[in-house]
């Protein structure tokens, strides 16, 4: 589908959902999934789309639903999630730019998990420690190829954390364990929690919110402040989604933390601060 065409449709759908109109934002968003001959999609769409008759169903008939709110907002974001799905797929086809060129190339990779590549990379690294090397208990040529093995495992998950949408709960998982994790190196830790923000600047996806509350709450002062940097970008690019009451009780809780407040105050400084100078705003 055009480009040009499809910006509109999604535009169109946004106004939908954000002003509640979601009988039309279900309607505009099957044609286009079924335009698309995205079936998995029109597949999720129909079970919302139900979901939504049975709640009408269920107010008409004057029962109490203190929860329908609620539901509004979830169904209106079941429709953006799978516009945005939509307008990757279509974008995945030929798009020049860097997060599609990356997602198609990965596409052509063995598929390979993320916990998968972890495990490789955890015992990767520590078997290929320098320790080891200065020790004497590895071959210099064993030390390089330990060391390159490492670094490709690190692009590799990079790559697949940024350009996967939306991050499966597998993934999510795996990202969980080893936020929670000290075998593996904070460089790599940080690596993944700027995957995780150039992924949610691409596009929503609550999981990558709910991921960097995880790096926030480590014990790890330069990961917290990467993740409290990330956080801060991720729900200023998510203005007006649906966030799950599962990451707004996460962020709850690290409002209540005693340094919250002084390390926002001084991280939007810092940002503020950024766009004074042209070479970083560009």
């Amino acid at each position: 589908m055009n480009q040009t065409i499809l910006s509109q449709l999604k535009d169109k759908i946004y106004k939908l959902v954000k002003t509640r109109r979601l009988r039309e934002a279900f309607s505009e968003a099957l044609s286009l999934s079924e335009t698309m001959m995205s079936f998995e999609t029109s597949e999720t769409l129909q079970r919302a789309e139900e979901t939504y008759r049975q709640m009408l169903r269920y107010a008409a008939s004057g029962a109490a639903d203190p929860e329908r709110q609620e539901m509004i907002a979830r169904l209106g974001e079941t429709i953006l999630t799978v516009t945005d799905i939509l307008e990757r797929q279509n974008q995945m086809a030929d798009s020049a730019s860097l997060y599609y060129s990356t997602a198609r190339f990965e596409k052509m990779r063995p598929a390979e998990t993320v916990a998968a590549m972890l495990d490789d990379y955890r015992c990767h690294s520590a078997s290929g420690s320098v320790f080891n090397f200065v020790a004497g208990s590895q071959k210099q040529e064993e030390y390089r190829a330990n060391k390159q093995h490492t670094e490709e495992l690190e692009r590799r998950i990079f790559n697949r954390v940024w350009c996967s949408h939306p991050l499966d709960r597998a993934d999510a998982e795996a990202l969980h364990a080893m936020f929670a994790s000290d075998s593996y190196p904070r460089h790599l830790r940080i690596l993944v929690v700027w995957a995780l923000t150039l992924g949610a600047l691409q596009f929503y996806d609550s999981r990558r919110l709910e991921l960097l509350c995880d790096a926030r709450m480590t014990a790890d002062p330069q990961l917290q402040g990467a993740a409290l940097v990330s956080l801060l970008l991720a729900l200023g690019h998510a203005r007006g989604r649906y966030i799950p009451r599962r990451v707004r009780n996460r962020l709850d809780a690290l409002a209540d933390t005693s340094d919250w407040n002084a390390d926002i105050e001084l991280t939007y400084k810092e940002l503020t601060r950024t766009r004074d100078t042209d070479r970083i705003t560009a």
